[in-house]
């Protein structure tokens, strides 16, 4: 705050001692003088300004760290056990589908590109007469997303266009499907029976599309080789992304050889702990 006393003086009673000589002009402000007083004052935050993200509470990272340990524990059992004791998991822990999804929706919401949606687009541009089969479907959004008729099929039926079941057993009949998607649903010690159960549901050289993460892929020549032992032709492949692997095969008319097969594994996903 300004001194007024020291600006204007103080009362006195007695008059000013007279100058001896007269006092010198006041010199002009300095340039630096001059800069200061034109420099602007920093300015105020705005009250409009939005507000900082309020930090979580103890209680909920302890929630989320909950919720993240038990999408893991999940994933992982899915990935390296077999299809029937997935299923018998899920009658058990009815909950345990809905945490899986939602953890599966926060991984998939990082990703450059939803492989579901580059099924989609595909399957767009494809004859809408065709007959669909969604094997791993989770909620669906393929059948949702496409004019087609699609047989949508998981472990649990979480909506009305989902009909849960083993995909290892499909309920379907032979020679049904103009063309099956596996997007992400390659999931499982036996997932060479989901593949079996395929062919025997698709028609003749009708269609199989596989959208795959690309580091399960320890040997990518001895796997296509399996799918040629299965009666499917590779058509296509598109590596065209970092993350993916995308497949069109078509099943062959004539049957494969009763010789066996012999699996090859695919690696696990499994999400470390951040």
């Amino acid at each position: 705050m300004a001194d007024f006393t020291a600006l204007f003086g103080a009362p006195s009673a007695r008059p000013p001692p007279r100058p001896s000589a007269p006092p010198p002009e006041a010199a002009p402000p300095s340039k630096k003088r001059k800069r200061q007083k034109g420099k602007k004052p920093a300015a105020e935050p705005s009250a409009a300004a939005a507000p900082a993200p309020a930090k979580k509470s103890a209680g909920d990272a302890a929630r989320a760290q909950l919720a993240g340990a038990r999408f893991r524990h999940i994933n992982e059992l899915l990935y390296t056990q077999g299809s029937a004791d997935s299923v018998a998991l899920f009658e058990r822990e009815p909950g345990f589908f809905d945490a899986y999804h939602e953890g599966f929706r926060l991984q998939a919401a990082r990703w450059p590109v939803n492989p579901v949606h580059l099924v989609t687009r595909w399957l767009r541009a494809q004859p809408e007469t065709w007959v669909v089969g969604d094997l791993g479907c989770g909620d669906a959004e393929l059948a949702r997303s496409v004019p087609h008729r699609v047989h949508s099929f998981d472990l649990v039926a979480n909506n009305e266009r989902v009909t849960a079941c083993d995909i290892a057993r499909l309920p379907l009949a032979d020679r049904s499907l103009d063309v099956a998607v596996f997007c992400l649903a390659l999931m499982g010690s036996n997932y060479v029976d989901f593949l079996r159960e395929a062919r025997r549901v698709l028609k003749p050289r009708a269609l199989l599309k596989i959208a795959e993460v690309s580091s399960r892929f320890a040997n990518l020549p001895a796997w296509l080789a399996m799918l040629d032992g299965l009666g499917f032709e590779l058509l296509d492949r598109d590596g065209s992304n970092s993350h993916f692997l995308l497949f069109t095969f078509r099943k062959r008319a004539a049957a494969p050889p009763p010789s066996p097969v012999a699996a090859v594994p695919l690696k696990p996903c499994i999400y470390k702990r951040r």
